[in-house]
């Protein structure tokens, strides 16, 4: 192919691209011409409906629902009012009765500041223990200087022995009641070591019973 056609070429397609552009310039020039009137229909159109709603519509009252109380009825004239009887007493008007005041309930579940003071003292208070097992025990004891034998009396109350009860078989403030419970204080003191001992050498639980009742009045009882 030589140059000439080339070139024919060339400017052949050249043409064809500036025609095709000019066609679509048109195209495009013809659409904004069309567009144009037909937006300003549009806005014609709708700014005629919205001054048609302003003027002419007028939306429906709404319905009230609020309910009112009915009308009293208007009291009659006295020229149409019927007369009363002859001989009969008209009834006395009646008035509304006062309104009373009705004191409030106090509230309940409130103590007083004096029944609770007394309710925790009897709740501090130690009570006494029920069913206790009380028994009475006698024993030759020997005076503290071993010169004389006493028998001694004493209460024993869950395991552990009376000190007011002891000797209470001899009068109180005599001689023989007073060097009884010296004597005593003694024998609690030796029965103490014994079964301390007893108990350490064969554990039985009655050992240990009589452990804890003499060693508890020898510590606790006074012959005094």
């Amino acid at each position: 192919m030589s140059m000439d056609d080339r070139e024919w070429m060339r400017r052949e397609r050249e043409e064809r691209f500036q025609a095709g552009r000019a066609r679509a310039r048109a195209r495009a020039a013809r659409s904004s011409h069309l567009a144009y009137p037909c937006l300003i229909l549009l806005l014609v159109a709708v700014a005629g409906c919205c001054i048609w709603r302003g003027w002419y519509y007028k939306p429906p009252a709404a319905a009230s629902v609020t309910a009112h109380d009915p009308a009293p009825p208007e009291p009659l004239p006295r020229s149409l009012a019927p007369a009363p009887v002859a001989g009969t007493i008209p009834a006395p008007r009646v008035s509304p009765p006062p309104h009373v005041q009705t004191p409030k309930p106090a509230p309940q579940g409130l103590v007083s500041q004096a029944y609770l003071e007394r309710f925790r003292a009897e709740r501090a208070r130690p009570r006494a223990q029920a069913n206790t097992f009380e028994e009475q025990d006698s024993q030759w004891i020997d005076s503290w200087d071993h010169r004389q034998r006493y028998l001694a009396h004493w209460s024993i109350s869950d395991n552990s022995i009376d000190g007011t009860s002891v000797c209470d078989n001899h009068r109180r403030g005599s001689i023989e009641y007073r060097e009884c419970r010296k004597g005593a204080k003694v024998f609690f003191r030796e029965q103490c070591r014994s079964w301390a001992s007893r108990a350490s050498d064969d554990g039985q639980p009655w050992s240990e019973r009589m452990k804890a009742r003499y060693c508890s009045a020898d510590s606790a009882f006074s012959p005094l």
